[in-house]
Formats: structure tokens, sequence, C-alpha cells
């Protein structure tokens, strides 16, 4: 088992130990926090429907197998996880993402036994002919019931114009079509694949002594097999720098319409700070350009064009990378023109040095207070680790960061790469 000890900018330790499976734990001190909080996730969501298994053959799995397993791993032949989890008094939940899945409890009491009790039944995979269909059925409804959600389609059919072979344009959840054809088996090879130990991470926050949180994690370990697992080798289709189509529009009974713009970037084939470093600019620029304190947010907020719920953010990794803004609107294809406009604007005029000093500012003043908050450090930390990301370089990074920099990423982005993305009331 090796140690390291990790200090954040804040003074904290936070202690990483990998265990001798694979298994990388990290185990975050908060004394004097009454709640505690895990989170045990692997690094497989949605995208990695195209990978090697560990005998060496190659699969190809429908749409939303991440997600379906997730879901299964709750069943048991025996018992129910939930009750268990509700009995020792804390809340149990999990989620899938594009990129991880994740399972997860917080609670103030019984933390060991619950701690237990989630690698156990992460670590035990239940799947049989007839809880899979079963479960089919479940999943089908979940996803009719999301195609009733304007912002959820507004998303999806906004992805669905901007990528067109990348699996980021196919729902987390998958199709109605493509739950249909998956199987036992095809859960099992996903799990053997994905699930091993050395493709997971623990991490563990609240007043907590991380020796002797990693030996009872441990000694649980040592009582299960694990054979050795290969690296694991994930294939992405040829994404074309264009996007897909630059327009869809749909109608649903909402009252004001709602628009998503997305600006398509070129992803960089990165990890580690230099993907990171991405990131942090481009928030930085979009901050700039059209944040809550930004000139052209307000003007537009004052026409009644926007309202306090437009939000604007940057998704990449080495495969995909965008920025989505938008929110709800009375003229959609107006509030978008003048969007670019005053994008075309900001790269004509620039960003000042004092502009950019502000916004670090505000940007290291949000990353410290979001330290008080358990689950917000321990997904966010693992959600990063998982994209080979250490966070806790953000405030080194973002300190480096220079306003050239800055101004060279506003000239990068193409705003004729762009798709938009409607919804009106029926």
């Amino acid at each position: 088992m090796n140690y390291q000890l990790i200090t954040t900018h804040l003074r904290e330790n936070i202690t990483k130990a990998t265990l001798d499976n694979g298994l990388q734990i990290f185990v975050h001190p908060k004394p004097g926090y009454h709640s505690k909080y895990a989170i045990f996730a692997t690094k497989y969501g949605s995208i990695d429907n195209d990978f090697v298994d560990r005998d060496g053959l190659r699969h190809q799995v429908p749409n939303g197998i991440a997600h379906f397993l997730e879901h299964k791993m709750f069943e048991e032949p025996e018992g129910n996880v939930f009750n268990d989890f509700s009995s020792l008094g804390v809340s149990v939940n999990a989620f899938t993402n594009y990129n991880m899945t994740a399972y997860l409890f917080s609670g103030t009491k019984n933390f060991y036994p619950a701690l237990k009790r989630l690698i156990d039944f992460v670590q035990s995979p239940h799947f049989t002919e007839k809880n899979v269909q079963k479960e089919q059925g479940i999943i089908q409804q979940e996803i009719k019931m999301y195609d009733d959600h304007a912002g959820w389609v507004l998303q999806r059919n906004l992805l669905e114009c901007l990528y067109r072979e990348h699996p980021i344009r196919i729902d987390i959840a998958g199709t109605v079509d493509s739950i249909e054809k998956i199987t036992k088996d095809m859960l099992y090879t996903c799990y053997s694949t994905f699930y091993h130990p050395s493709n997971m991470v623990l991490y563990v926050v609240g007043d907590l002594n991380p020796q002797q949180v990693i030996e009872a994690v441990n000694q649980n370990q040592l009582k299960k097999s694990f054979s050795l697992q290969p690296e694991i080798k994930r294939f992405y289709p040829a994404e074309t720098r264009e996007v897909n189509c630059a327009f869809k529009e749909g109608k649903m009974p909402i009252a004001v319409p709602i628009m998503a713009l997305g600006l398509k970037d070129v992803p960089l084939n990165r990890s580690g700070d230099s993907l990171h470093r991405r990131e942090i600019i481009s928030n930085l620029v979009n901050h700039l350009v059209l944040g809550k304190s930004s000139i052209l947010f307000n003007k537009l907020y004052e026409q009644g064009l926007l309202t306090e719920q437009f939000s604007i953010g940057y998704s990449g990794t080495t495969n995909y990378a965008y920025t989505l803004l938008g929110g709800p609107t009375p003229k959609p294809n107006e509030l978008c023109k003048y969007l670019l406009e005053g994008w075309e604007n900001a790269k004509t005029r620039g960003i000042s040095a004092a502009d950019l000093a502000r916004a670090k500012r505000t940007f290291i003043g949000l990353y410290t207070i979001s330290y008080d908050n358990l689950s917000m450090i321990a997904n966010r930390y693992i959600s990063y680790y998982l994209k080979g990301i250490d966070f806790n370089n953000y405030p080194e990074i973002i300190n480096s960061i220079t306003i050239d920099q800055v101004n060279s990423r506003l000239q990068e982005i193409n705003l004729d790469n762009r798709a938009l993305s409607v919804m009106l009331p029926s």
C-alpha cells in the first residue's frame, strides 16, 4: 500500500492511499463537521460504449448501458440496499454522467457500517435475465418521462446538432430502442471491465481519522479476490470539427420559450494541468464576456431578453469540448443574434488586465467557499481526478494565467461553428 499526503491551499491535508488491488482512496479530514460523506466512483460513463475487455475482446454495447448498470447495482438476491442504508440513518444515492458512474452516501452516524455497505454492494453484482427485463421497462418509462421535460429535450437537441458521431449526442439513459438490446451478459462484461478496483476511486470527507478509514477499506478488500486488470482501451468515433446541424426547434407545453446556444470547440488531446488550464481559461472568458456582472449580460437583461436563469459554461475532455449558454427568453432568435454580436465585439475589443484580475479573485473566492460543502468537495475532486486532473492545483493554475492567454483563447472561439436549439410554447 502506498501513501501520499496532499496539502490544499487552505492548509487542509488529504491522505491518499493506493491499495494493492489498485483502488485509490482519498480521506479528507474536516475537524468539527458533524456530517460525513463518501463517494465510490468508476471511470465509466455513458460515452464508453466501445472498448476492449480484460480478455482482449472488443465490444460495442448499446447506448445507456452504464446508466442501466448503475440502476441494477442496487438490486440484490436478498434484502434491499436502500432499506439497509435507511436503517443506518444515512442517505444513499448514485448517478451516471458522460464520464463516470458514482455511488455515494451521507449522514451523521454509523459511518463505518455504511462505508462497508457501500463498498460491498457496489462490488457484488447480481444480474439475471428476469431482473434485466424488469429494469428495461422501468428505464424506458424514465426515458419517456424525460421526453416531457423541456430543458432536457432542449439540451439533447443541441448536442445532436453539435455532434454527428460522438456518443455525447445520445442521452445518458440511452433510447427506448437501445435499452431493449441490453442483456445480462453485456452487463457482466461492462461490470468486469470497468468496475475493477484499479479503475475506481473512493473519496471520504468529514471528521475522520485517515488511517482508520484506509485500514477499514483495506481489510474489506483483502477479503475479496481481484485478478490483474490491464489498462482499459476505449474507442470513440472520429468527429468532424463542423457541427452536425445549425438549428433545431421544438414545441412543448411551456410558458416561455427557452434557447440553448452551443459553440463546438476542438478538444485538447492532453489531460492533466493542460486540460485543466484550458477549462479555467475558457470559463474566465465566458464570465468576462457574458457573466452576470458583464456589460453584455446587464444590457440584455434590461432589454428583457434574458433572465437570472441564463447560464453559460464550458465542458471539455480529451475527446469533446463545447460552450453552452442559454435560458428562458421571449425572443430566442433575437437573443441569439445579440449574443453573437456581443461575442464579436468582445473579440474586437479584447479583455483588459484589470477585468481579468477581478475575475480571478471571484473564481478563487468561489473555490475557497466550496470547501465548506462536503459533497461538492468530494464530487468535484473525483470527477476531475478521473479526467486526469488534480483539482487541488486550481489556485496555482488560475494565478499563473496571463492576459495574453485569455485574449488568445477568446480569439480561438469560432462563432461560426455553432448550433441553436429552441423550444417554443405549444
